[in-house]
């Protein structure tokens, strides 16, 4: 790929995996939309936060994801942060977190 050439690898909504010839014969990867956008040298790592940001985007705002009541609280959880299924490494469940009293609800 020559230097500047930009080549869309993929696309999910909003968002976009680009693969940019830079100098010295290297490609580099950009992921744009839904965020800043970051610039990769490793292809998975560009994957892995592409593929964040379109599970967040199709997923994250649903509003089944900050219904209900906190488990610990209560209170409602909407308003509440959610967390995909293993989007800090080791959750198998997606869970918001109670706005209130910051407590993990998981949803299945």
């Amino acid at each position: 790929m020559k230097f500047g050439e930009t080549q869309i690898i993929r696309k999910e909504g909003e968002i976009r995996l680009l693969k940019i010839g830079a100098k010295y014969d290297r490609e580099v990867f950009c992921v744009i939309g839904n965020g800043s956008t970051k610039h990769y040298e490793d292809y998975e790592d560009a994957l892995e936060e592409f593929n964040l940001r379109w599970m967040k985007e199709k997923f994250g705002s649903s509003s089944n994801s900050n219904a209900g009541e906190c488990i610990n609280c209560g209170y409602s959880l909407q308003g509440g942060s959610y967390t995909l299924p293993w989007e800090d490494g080791d959750n198998e469940y997606g869970y918001v977190i109670c706005p209130h009293c910051r407590c993990k609800n998981e949803r299945y």
